[in-house]
């Protein structure tokens, strides 16, 4: 678990990729999620991204969570990690509508970096 300020990165459980299921359905969540506007996504198809995500080599995701309320507002990850030239991109979506604005995406994103840069050794995050 990483932590800065109110905001813990953690490893996704089953029921965070639920709440993701919840969320990602939502129209107006959806309009900030761009290729997936207007997506009808199954509970079925959030769980098994939910298993494909924890076996790729290339990808890291934690859920956002919320110390002191105790919950989770969203997800953050480096994708298509290219370890030999040391880069990824990076994708953040605050998911919970409550959570936006509140600039928990800004420590979660210095989370992000911080442990793609010390972790894994990346020298370019997109």
């Amino acid at each position: 678990m990483l932590s800065k300020n109110n905001v813990s990165l953690c490893v996704p459980t089953k029921e965070d990729a639920q709440k993701w299921y919840e969320w990602v359905n939502d129209i107006e969540t959806q309009s900030y999620l761009g290729s997936m506007y207007g997506k009808i996504i199954t509970l079925e198809s959030e769980l098994d991204y939910y298993d494909f995500f924890r076996k790729k080599d290339d990808l890291r995701i934690f859920s956002i969570y919320l110390n002191e309320e105790k919950k989770v507002i969203g997800n953050v990850s480096l994708m298509w990690i290219d370890f030999q030239n040391r880069k990824a991109e990076m994708w953040i979506a605050i998911l919970d509508k409550n959570s936006r604005g509140k600039w928990y995406g800004t420590d979660a994103v210095k989370l992000i970096v911080e442990f793609g840069f010390r972790v894994l050794g990346l020298n370019k995050i997109n």
